[in-house]
């Protein structure tokens, strides 16, 4: 659900990467750098702006400017958003039954582990990733 602290939030993140590009840790610090990315994977409204900032981490991952575990997050959001699989299952929706979760529309999920490990995204193991939000959000 979209909400007006989304809307004003994103009218903020959009200026201040239009003014400084991406905040890296070196700029701001780790933590304002992950709240930018956090504020950014929200602008769902706003797809072509989540790929331009996502243009903008994939130059400085590498550079240890940007956790890889966001540029995954933010990854798959903007594929999920485009109707595209995901790459990470980082992207989940309930199963059928409200239960448990399921990753969305996942490319390749015989290989999403190892790719998970690769981008640091924790925890490694997608199964592990899924039981730990059914166990946590689920109400039984």
């Amino acid at each position: 659900m979209f909400t007006v602290t989304d809307s004003s939030n994103q009218i903020e993140v959009k200026k201040i990467f239009k003014t400084y590009g991406y905040p890296t840790k070196t700029m701001v610090g780790q933590t304002s750098n992950h709240n930018f990315w956090l504020l950014v994977q929200h602008c769902d409204k706003d797809i072509r702006f989540q790929e331009s900032v996502l243009t903008a981490m994939q130059k400085l991952v590498y550079k240890n400017e940007c956790p890889k575990q966001d540029f995954a997050y933010l990854t798959d959001r903007v594929k999920i958003n485009k109707g595209e699989p995901q790459i990470y299952g980082t992207q989940v929706q309930l199963n059928e039954s409200g239960t448990a979760y399921t990753p969305k529309n996942l490319f390749k999920p015989d290989e999403v582990d190892k790719r998970r490990e690769e981008m640091d995204v924790y925890p490694n193991k997608l199964q592990d990733y899924l039981n730990n939000l059914t166990r946590d959000f689920i109400k039984k």
